[in-house]
């Protein structure tokens, strides 16, 4: 009798030791998974981050003294949305209109540049948590309110860029995304020369 109790403690021992065993095993899964979602949108955060600041951002305005003088370079600017005009040639009098906006539903948006209407980059595969991603300053240092003062677009002078990452995690519940935020600010100097 007491050989059978014996072996029914140890088969308890065994099976309590084999289910920390593999719950241990899915969390190392699951955290892996977690932290190369992790790595993996933070590096495309950058590349978006990379192209929207010094591929588009920073040529606001770029080239218009000479190929559209007289035009207003800053077109529309909101907290989802931003477009402007640019010359990419300054010996050709083509004027470029760009727009970056955000396109989506909450937790799911994605931003997208258009070139005279056709989109030429977007942030997929992430998303952004957010939609009122821009925040505008102008040459002093004052926060702009564009939505109550539309005239205030010509007095922009820096755009400061809020973006929360995001993507789900290993258990795919939408309370629990993984997220990454991100700021960054560009100054327009063609502004301030044209």
């Amino acid at each position: 009798m007491t050989a059978i109790i014996d072996v029914i403690g140890a088969m308890i021992a065994g099976a309590l030791i084999m289910i920390t065993i593999i719950y241990t095993i899915f969390n190392v899964q699951r955290n892996n998974f977690n932290m190369d979602m992790m790595f993996n949108m933070k590096t495309h955060a950058q590349h978006v981050v990379d192209v929207l600041d010094r591929a588009y951002l920073e040529n606001v305005g770029a080239h218009m003294a000479t190929a559209g003088p007289g035009m207003d370079i800053i077109t529309a600017a909101g907290p989802d949305k931003f477009s402007y005009r640019s010359a990419k040639d300054p010996y050709v009098a083509t004027v470029d209109l760009f727009e970056i906006r955000v396109v989506g539903s909450p937790n799911q948006y994605q931003i997208e540049v258009t070139e005279n209407g056709a989109v030429i980059f977007d942030s997929a595969p992430f998303f952004i948590a957010n939609n009122d991603i821009f925040t505008y300053i102008d040459f002093e240092g004052n926060q702009l309110d564009i939505a109550a003062n539309p005239g205030a677009i010509s007095s922009i002078g820096y755009c400061q860029t809020n973006l929360i990452f995001t993507t789900f995690n290993h258990d795919t519940d939408v309370d629990s995304m993984l997220r990454y935020p991100i700021t960054f600010w560009r100054g327009f100097k063609n502004l301030a020369i044209n």
